[in-house]
Formats: C-alpha cells, sequence, structure tokens
C-alpha cells in the first residue's frame, strides 16, 4: 500500500519513512531524494572540488548505493534520530567521494602525473635535483611506492591542494597532514640520492 508523501515526514517518524524506502515506495524514495540531496551535494562537494557535472554523478551514485542490495545501506543505519540519519548519509556521501577521489589519482597515466608534477609541485619536493625526465620518471615512481598515508597527502599537495583541504578530505588532523608530508618528502629525498648516485 502506498502513503501519501505528506505520510513521510522523516523528521517525526524516521523508522516509517525508512521502512517505506526500504519497500521502494515511489513516494517516499521521491522524499528521500528531495530531503537529502542537497546535504550529499554538499558533502561531496567538500571532498571533490571539481566541477557540478562530477558531483552530480558521485552524488547520484551515493543515492544508488543507498537503494541497491535491498536497501542494505539503509538497513544497517542503528539509529531512530533525523539528526543521526542525516551524519550517516553525509558520511557515506564523504566516503563515497573520497573513494572516487582515490580511484582517479590511481587512473592517472604516467605521462599526466609527469606533466602535472612538472606544472605543479616540483619544487615542493625536490628542489635540489635537476628538473629532466629520468629524475621526474624516478620521481614519480618513488611516490608510487611510498606507503598509502604518505602517497595521498602528497599526491593531494600536487594536484594543488592546501593542508587544510588535504586533511579535510583524508579526515585527518591537519598536523597529521604536514607530518606525513615532511615524512614523504623526506622518504622521496633518500631514494632520489640513492638513485641519482
Amino acid at each position: 500500500m502506498s502513503y501519501p508523501i505528506q505520510k513521510y515526514n522523516p523528521e517525526e517518524n524516521l523508522t516509517y519513512f525508512l521502512e517505506a524506502c526500504k519497500r521502494k515506495d515511489q513516494d517516499a524514495l521521491a522524499l528521500l531524494y528531495s530531503e537529502f540531496i542537497r546535504l550529499i551535494n554538499g558533502a561531496v562537494r567538500k571532498v571533490i572540488m571539481e566541477d557540478d557535472v562530477i558531483i552530480d554523478e558521485i552524488s547520484h551514485d551515493v543515492f544508488v548505493m543507498l537503494l541497491e542490495n535491498n536497501c542494505e545501506l539503509l538497513t544497517r543505519f542503528e539509529g531512530d534520530s533525523y539528526g543521526k540519519f542525516r551524519a550517516y548519509v553525509a558520511r557515506i556521501a564523504r566516503f563515497t567521494a573520497l573513494n572516487a577521489s582515490r580511484k582517479r589519482y590511481r587512473r592517472l597515466s604516467s605521462e599526466e602525473s609527469l606533466e602535472e608534477m612538472r606544472e605543479q609541485g616540483w619544487e615542493a619536493i625536490a628542489p635540489d635535483y635537476q628538473k629532466n625526465d629520468h629524475v621526474y620518471k624516478m620521481l614519480e615512481t618513488a611516490i608510487y611506492e611510498l606507503p598509502l598515508k604518505y602517497r595521498e597527502p602528497i599526491l593531494l599537495r600536487l594536484e594543488g591542494y592546501k593542508t587544510k583541504e588535504i586533511a579535510e578530505i583524508l579526515n585527518a588532523n591537519p598536523n597529521t597532514i604536514l607530518s606525513r608530508i615532511d615524512k614523504a618528502k623526506r622518504i622521496l629525498k633518500e631514494k632520489l640520492d640513492e638513485l641519482v648516485s
């Protein structure tokens, strides 16, 4: 049985609303979309600082995730308050955006990575070395060999992100990010010293 859209007020009766969404009630799904699209877009925008098309695509992916596998993500929600559900949806949106961002970095071809390195980050990572293709290639290889906790912040720095933005994307303290970037630079310098000599 389908209920009119006014019956679904997630702020007053979240459980009833979520059960209707799980049943794929069209009115409840329309309300889910209209109630949460701005929240999801905002959460994605904090992580992905790209154009609106990419943000909309990722936001759409979040809705698909909420509803796929018999609404598994809706079923996993264990709270009963509207505020907790909003936080839950925002967290899913941030993680989805972060995963999309990570996939994007992994897809970069060597030539694109080298070109970005040339344009944005050489001085920040290897100021003591003569700039040539051989050293760029060694640096790029060394970056991708870094442990993930050092590789992610250094790649984001090469993309031009500021420390605070990197901290938000990686959900870490800005001081931790600075420390990891410094450690990554030290590791890279040691590797380059080793490879060049």
